[in-house]
């Protein structure tokens, strides 16, 4: 509806009532102090026609609106209504002139002479005649600029805060996104480092063995093979050449130890040759003899790992905790166990009664030199393990490593006989009665996988009168096969070897053809690996670096023991 349209409206309401415009109403008794009241009024106050029409207004009313008194009576209420509050005071003035409300309130605008707006609280009511008649409006009007400018002002700032919270949650949501992102690569990272770690950790021991089977398999053998020539010089009449082969041997001793040492520090070749027990009762003596530690070594049944990359992870792991004793713990004793866990696991504990530590602070640390408790858990993190420390300052320490057992560790499979099942194609063993056992020279087979030790061993021994080398094996299948063929009396039989190693061919060897002495050789010490040998069934252990006599005179001695079975 248009301001035309509204004046008219409000035209008619008043037509209805017949009035005389050009009449004043008539005013309250007491008309003085009505007037003084009036005017003086701290609010905006005024009579307003019927249709609409200013008939007195205050000097506040005046302030209010902007408009000279004269100004105001010659307009109407509608003229000087902001446009957007006009159908709702029409709507209010009909319900009162139709007798439904006594009065009315309102928030409303006024137009000031300038067009700007400004805001009243507006209240209303009819004053009738004693008829009952309606007579004119009374008004009264109260600024509520500032109130408005408040309540915009709040509403503004409530705007704003709505808008920064929204702002705040989309910021959240991103940032908490971004940390999402971030802990995601970090946690990408974190696992690419645990894998780098872990991969740097087996090239690391992958070329430690490297080195250490390059100096067992080829410097060493080429040391003992030349220590076997010279043993053919040694026994030279001329005394100059004896002596000087003397002090030869004694270099190839010396380098051969040496050798070996390093080998052992490097990768000691008894983890491989003899599990993981093997390897931990070398770790307690090596600890004896170069940091006078004693250490015992307790493994129970069916406690070695089958895997063997997992066997050298304990092992390094057991070697760096018993560095960190002999390093901290100011104690010169401590415990290795290994031992199987539940159905499926294996633990490893190294434990001691010295200084303890507090492992809070350990965990604080980043970085703990070596292979350390930190990098020990970072590598169980990949393989579903679990470390467990427990220590206190003056109560010891005890470390247990946990780790999935895999499969057992077993011998090697046997037919119904107890013959492993690499050996069980061949023939019936050759019996010491045999006519290929008759004659004086007892027949002998050099098994080992190094050419160079076969030829030196040969020649050393073909030089004895009551010697034959009646064949030659590289690994332990050929053996066997050979012995059948040749009826040997005695096998050398080195104890690492491709395929077949030389434990499991003597265990073969005596379950097939147990006449047959065996001589276990390797460049091994005889604590590492001579129980093994003999507990398969080997008559001795020499190493290869031993006195050439010796291994003679015991290749001889078997001659005895075969001819008093």
């Amino acid at each position: 509806m248009d301001t035309h349209a509204k004046r008219t409206s409000c035209a008619g309401v008043s037509q209805r009532l017949m009035l005389d415009r050009s009449t004043d109403p008539p005013l309250p008794e007491s008309e003085d102090r009505f007037r003084v009241s009036f005017e003086q009024a701290a609010v905006g106050m005024a009579h307003v026609a019927l249709e609409g029409r200013w008939l007195l207004a205050n000097d506040r009313l005046c302030q209010i609106t902007g408009y000279r008194r004269e100004e105001l009576l010659s307009k109407t209420f509608q003229e000087i209504t902001w446009q957007e509050d006009l159908d709702h005071d029409l709507a209010q003035v009909a319900r009162l002139l139709d007798g439904e409300i006594s009065h009315y309130s309102i928030d409303k605008r006024y137009i000031r002479p300038d067009g700007s707006p400004v805001w009243v609280h507006l209240t209303v009511a009819l004053y009738r005649d004693c008829l009952g008649q309606p007579v004119y409006f009374h008004v009264v009007v109260q600024d509520i600029s500032d109130r408005k400018a408040t309540e915009n002002a709040l509403r503004r700032n409530e705007r704003r805060l709505l808008e920064a919270e929204a702002e705040l949650r989309a910021l959240n949501e991103t940032l908490e996104h971004r940390v999402a992102e971030r802990s995601r690569e970090a946690e990408e990272r974190a696992a690419q480092l645990r894998a780098l770690a872990s991969a740097l950790a087996q090239a690391e021991q992958s070329e430690r063995r490297r080195l250490a089977q390059m100096l067992h398999d080829g410097l060493q053998q080429l040391l003992v093979a030349t220590k076997m020539r010279l043993a053919l010089l040694r026994r030279n009449p001329d005394p100059k050449v004896a002596q000087a082969a003397d002090r030869a041997n004694e270099l190839l001793d010396e380098s051969i130890s040496q050798s070996r040492s390093l080998t052992a520090q490097l990768s000691p070749p008894v983890l491989y040759d003899a599990g993981l027990a093997g390897g931990l009762e070398w770790l307690a003596r090596h600890m004896q003899e170069k940091h006078l530690l004693s250490v015992k070594v307790h493994v129970g049944e069916f406690a070695e790992p089958a895997d063997e990359g997992m066997r050298v992870f304990l092992f390094q792991a057991a070697r760096e905790l018993l560095f960190n004793i002999v390093k901290h713990a100011e104690t010169n004793s401590a415990c290795v166990e290994l031992r199987r866990f539940g159905e499926s696991r294996v633990q490893l504990i190294v434990s001691d009664a010295g200084g303890g530590f507090d492992p809070a602070a350990c965990r604080a640390q980043t970085t703990c030199g070596g292979f350390g408790l930190f990098s020990i858990r970072e590598r169980l993190q990949l393989i579903d393990g679990r470390l467990d420390v427990r220590a206190a300052p003056g109560e010891g320490t005890r470390v247990t490593i946990e780790v999935p057992a895999g499969s057992l560790a077993a011998p090697l499979p046997a037919n119904g006989s107890g013959v492993p099942a690499s050996a069980a194609h061949l023939a019936e063993p050759v019996r010491s009665g045999d006519s290929r056992c008759s004659g004086h020279k007892i027949r002998v087979i050099l098994a080992d996988d190094h050419a160079i030790v076969r030829q030196g061993l040969a020649g050393l021994l073909r030089e004895h009168p009551e010697i034959e080398v009646v064949g030659e094996a590289s690994d332990g299948e050929e053996a066997l096969h050979v012995a059948r063929q040749t009826g040997a009396q005695v096998v050398v039989m080195d104890l690492s070897m491709p395929g077949m190693n030389g434990i499991d061919a003597t265990r073969a060897m005596r379950e097939s053809l147990p006449d047959v002495r065996i001589i276990g050789l390797s460049m091994h010490e005889e604590a590492d690996l001579g129980r093994a040998m003999r507990a398969a069934g080997a008559v001795r252990y020499l190493r290869k670096d031993t006195a050439c006599d010796e291994l003679i005179s015991t290749i001889l001695a078997q001659r005895v023991g075969a001819a008093e079975a």
